[in-house]
């Protein structure tokens, strides 16, 4: 089996526009973006995607990647590939803010971890859910449904696209503001309970002044937190699923023409 060098040139110009989308993708999207893949690693699997995609996706005119037209069909495409990932990175971001007010009730907002998803100190709580989330969103095949949104993004907004729907923006800011209030719904049962665990405390320390409420209450803060965290898991996680089966349907209406 042989190819000509025109053949495997049209091919190559084919992949360039889903090779963009796809490395914009996987460089926000979490587990595709963690510190953990190698870079050359994403770069090769995206690559594979797009050579594999690109001879079932309409015929697409031949452009100069470095003229204008070219600058400006290569920044579409990241910019797409970019909303897509940063829509679901979002979603991972409520568990992080969840564990945060989790654990400053429980008195552990000094002790942080590194993340190796982003590279940033964040509290051990926070850590332990966002494990937990990746492994649920792992478990849910949430990976598959990442690279099912790039095919149907290329399929229903092929490369050379007019451009998005500017409310498309919007919903995707508006969506990052959810977030904070998905963090605290998630977050409201243990920080509540935390919360009135401090208030029985206040009225120890008031009514027993010679009690030393460092010695005895840090202790039965983490241990409650603990048993708290354990108990409010599993709807903690429901919770999650519906946020990222709603992350990825607002990828769906970013790709509404």
């Amino acid at each position: 089996m042989s190819y000509s060098l025109d053949a495997i040139l049209a091919t190559l110009t084919a992949a360039f526009g889903p090779f963009l989308r796809a490395s914009a993708l996987f460089y926000a999207a979490p587990v595709f973006s963690a510190r953990a893949l190698p870079t050359p690693v994403r770069v090769l699997l995206a690559a594979a995607l797009a050579l594999l995609v690109a001879p079932y996706l309409p015929p697409v005119r031949a452009l100069d990647p470095f003229s204008a037209a070219g600058l400006v069909l290569a920044i579409q495409e990241v910019l797409l590939g970019a909303m897509m990932g940063f829509a679901i990175a979002l979603a991972f971001s409520v568990l992080s803010q969840a564990g945060e007010n989790v654990a400053l009730g429980m008195g552990l907002g000094f002790a942080s971890i590194n993340d190796p998803n982003n590279g940033l100190s964040v509290p051990i709580i926070s850590q332990f859910y966002a494990i937990v989330g990746t492994l649920v969103f792992l478990a849910l095949g949430g990976h598959g449904l990442v690279i099912e949104a790039l095919q149907a993004s290329l399929m229903r907004l092929p490369v050379g696209f007019d451009g998005l729907d500017p409310m498309s923006y919007g919903r995707l800011v508006a969506w990052g503001a959810e977030m904070y209030g998905y963090a605290v719904l998630l977050a409201l049962p243990a920080v509540a309970t935390l919360l009135l665990i401090n208030l029985a405390f206040g009225v120890i320390t008031r009514t027993a002044p010679q009690l030393n409420l460092f010695a005895i209450g840090f202790p039965i803060m983490v241990l409650a937190g603990l048993g708290v965290i354990i108990l409010t898991l599993p709807a903690l996680l429901d919770d999650f699923t519906e946020v990222l089966a709603a992350a990825f349907d607002l990828i769906d209406e970013i790709l509404t023409p």
